[in-house]
């Protein structure tokens, strides 16, 4: 069954159906024209894993359902080894607290604590840096 549409301001109004299951509209195709809606052609969006947004458009005397591309605002940036750092390492407060049970109890959980962050994001080779 072809379904019905009509735009406003680029935005879709569809053709009344079935309310509660009972009919309020008839759906002759005469009807509906002289209504102003036109046959809807519907597109499935792609699947390739970007993200789209319906969007619709008149051409031939209908709707045609098309797709866009959602391109994000602020595409996150890869973070560099010293931000990802800063993210995992305790806070200073905590680290202090620390270094003193550390040196209290002749213990090197400081130190083992901030190498394992180190070993998880090590420092790039001078090579690999790339000057901005």
């Amino acid at each position: 069954m072809t379904r019905y549409a009509k735009l406003y301001n680029g935005e879709i109004e569809f053709a009344p159906k079935n309310y509660m299951g009972i009919s309020n509209f008839n759906c002759s195709k005469e009807l509906m024209e002289e209504q102003g809606y036109k046959p809807l052609i519907e597109n499935d969006m792609p699947l390739d894993g970007l993200t789209y947004i319906p969007s619709y458009e008149e051409q031939k005397g209908s709707i045609i359902k098309k797709w866009k591309e959602v391109h994000p605002i602020n595409t996150p940036k890869e973070l560099t080894y010293a931000e990802k750092r800063a993210k995992e390492y305790p806070p200073i407060g905590d680290q202090l607290d620390m270094i003193y049970w550390d040196n209290v109890y002749k213990t090197n959980i400081w130190q083992e604590s901030i190498s394992a962050i180190k070993a998880k994001y090590p420092k790039p080779k001078q090579e690999n840096i790339q000057k901005e």
